[in-house]
């Protein structure tokens, strides 16, 4: 389900959760690095100057 979201549309990481409410912070962070490490995602960062 993780991966069908990804590529279905980019996402934040904060949506992920709400999404998948099962797991931890943790949990999806660990997820995401192993699936970022195996090359079947990139990480963008995004910056803002809102403060």
């Amino acid at each position: 389900m993780l991966l069908a979201d990804l590529f279905a549309a980019p996402c934040r990481f904060n949506l992920l959760l709400r999404k998948h409410q099962a797991l931890s912070q943790k949990m999806l962070s660990q997820a995401l690095k192993h699936l970022e490490e195996d090359g079947l995602i990139s990480r963008e960062g995004i910056f803002s100057e809102s403060r």
